[in-house]
């Protein structure tokens, strides 16, 4: 009996740490199958989603601005819209007021509150009056407004300007004879007719 005893006490911890040793595997095997359902539930996608990766197709976002992209023109922006701008489909014009997301189509053509048909009349005299607006020019290629520097059209520019304003022109000789020509400047083509700037000012 003593010996029966002696050997029941040894054999019980024997099959103690074989429990423990067996419940250690299956909660390793819980957790990996478990990392595993995790891992394939994050990198699944549908076929539809697939597929437009594939094609390398671009979902249009929704958001704010006139084009429903996330981006809108800010509130101080004009964009001129007058004899010179290239408005038609695949001219500058265009370029400049797609990017900038402006414009609805009404009518058959573009149309914007913040569009300046011409320099001339109220609306630019009294831009001209205020301060902290941009206004943008498309590249100059149908028409180059032809003023006297000293007269109204010409001192309105240089008000435009000195009151705080900013005058943006985006390339092209003619806008550098614009520049020239109503802010008495002096600037000059680098060598080959074209120069990336900055364009130096001549004495």
């Amino acid at each position: 009996m003593a010996g029966f005893a002696v050997s029941g006490a040894e054999a019980s911890p024997t099959k103690q740490h074989a429990r423990s040793t067996r419940l250690q595997v299956l909660s390793l095997l819980a957790a990996t199958s478990l990392c595993v359902s995790i891992f394939v539930a994050l990198s699944w996608q549908s076929p539809e989603s697939s597929s437009v990766a594939l094609l390398g197709t671009w979902e249009h976002p929704h958001g704010i601005g006139i084009d429903k992209e996330p981006w809108s023109a800010p509130a101080n922006l004009w964009l001129y819209w007058g004899s010179t701008t290239n408005r038609r489909f695949t001219g500058s014009g265009e370029v400049v007021r797609h990017i900038f997301k402006m414009g609805n189509i009404e009518g058959g053509e573009w149309r914007d509150p913040r569009f300046l048909r011409s320099i001339h009349g109220p609306l630019f005299r009294g831009m001209s009056q205020k301060c902290c607006s941009t206004l943008l020019f498309p590249p100059m290629e149908w028409d180059f407004p032809v003023e006297s520097p000293s007269k109204s059209i010409g001192q309105r520019l240089r008000s435009f300007v000195a009151n705080g304003n900013a005058l943006v022109l985006t390339g092209g000789i003619l806008d550098m004879e614009f520049i020239n020509r109503y802010f008495y400047y002096q600037l000059e083509n680098g060598d080959g007719n074209f120069a990336a700037g900055p364009l130096p000012r001549l004495p």
